[in-house]
């Protein structure tokens, strides 16, 4: 990854670290729709990540309809928790989240987070850890500390 390090300046992505090492933080700035925009050129750690839904559509443990249902479902989610932030907060609201569903988050910074999304706050944390359940690859979820591993 230090070697990705300048084609990460480049595109003005912020680097993370995570349990299982440097990672970008989200939502990644180049995600246009559905798709990369930088797709041919996009690092390593994009080229190998694979979702837990996406495992489970190649082991057959899952439909393509299902697959597609599940995404849709959880886009509209978003959107809708989205549409109710004001628009220069977007770009935190997922990091705040992260930080919600953290066990090494100090509650004093949950509950200002708490604060911050109000009425929101459970659809958001339930929508987290949806989300975690379906697209963190098995790896990042298996050392992801979460509040109900305490």
């Amino acid at each position: 990854m230090p070697d990705e390090l300048p084609w990460a300046k480049r595109h003005h992505l912020t680097v993370v670290d995570t349990p299982i090492g440097p990672a970008f933080a989200h939502p990644c700035p180049l995600l246009r729709g559905t798709q990369c925009g930088d797709y041919a050129d996009r690092p390593r750690g994009c080229r190998k990540f694979h979702c837990k839904l996406l495992v489970r559509l190649r082991e057959n443990r899952v439909s393509w309809d299902t697959a597609f249902i599940i995404v849709s479902q959880l886009r509209e989610r978003v959107a809708s928790i989205e549409a109710q932030i004001p628009l220069t907060g977007r770009a935190t609201l997922w990091m705040l989240a992260a930080h919600l569903a953290d066990t090494a988050t100090p509650e004093s910074v949950k509950t200002a987070i708490r604060g911050q999304f109000g009425s929101l706050t459970p659809e958001i944390s339930g929508l987290r850890l949806e989300i975690d359940d379906w697209l963190m690859s098995a790896e990042e979820y298996r050392h992801r500390p979460r509040d109900d591993d305490a």
